[in-house]
């Protein structure tokens, strides 16, 4: 004796509601995936902005004395053993009798540049540090990104 109140699914009604279910998480999950390059791009942009504002802060309080027009690379440590990670490290820039900049190492494929430029007209130094960086998406296309940061600081005596 069959019970006719008693309904199920059949396995083509399975099959066919999980199909619909994938159509319609997919885009769901390529906005996902796309976030998480997004994300990870950022996280290296907001490290080398940190790279970069402590240097440019470390310029307003420096002895203008010392600061010379001219385009360094503060990359690493010269003539001593490499500094671990986000150690800090003292940085002559302007010579051996100049003051020190401090400064923190950097992860691999990361590169400081300062650009100092002086306007005698004004009498002010134009800095910029700027921060280059190789990073590497979720999808896996590398990617070189450049973030600046300026300070005008004035030369008066």
């Amino acid at each position: 004796m069959k019970n006719a109140s008693v309904k199920g699914f059949s396995l083509f009604e399975v099959i066919v509601s999980v199909v619909i279910l994938f159509l319609a998480l997919t885009p769901l999950f390529s906005s996902f995936f796309s976030q998480k390059d997004f994300s990870s791009l950022t996280l290296k942009e907001i490290q080398a902005a940190c790279y970069a504002e402590e240097i440019t802060s470390q310029f307003y309080v420096y002895p203008i004395a010392f600061i010379k027009a001219g385009t360094y690379n503060a990359g690493g440590v010269s003539n001593k053993a490499p500094v671990p990670v986000n150690e800090i490290y003292e940085a002559r820039l302007f010579g051996p009798d100049a003051p020190p900049l401090y400064l923190t190492s950097m992860d691999d494929g990361f590169e400081r540049n300062i650009k100092i430029k002086y306007d005698s007209m004004l009498k002010l130094n134009n800095i910029e540090v700027s921060m280059t960086f190789d990073t590497v998406t979720a999808a896996g296309k590398s990617v070189q990104r450049t973030v600046a940061n300026h300070a005008i600081i004035a030369a008066f005596k």
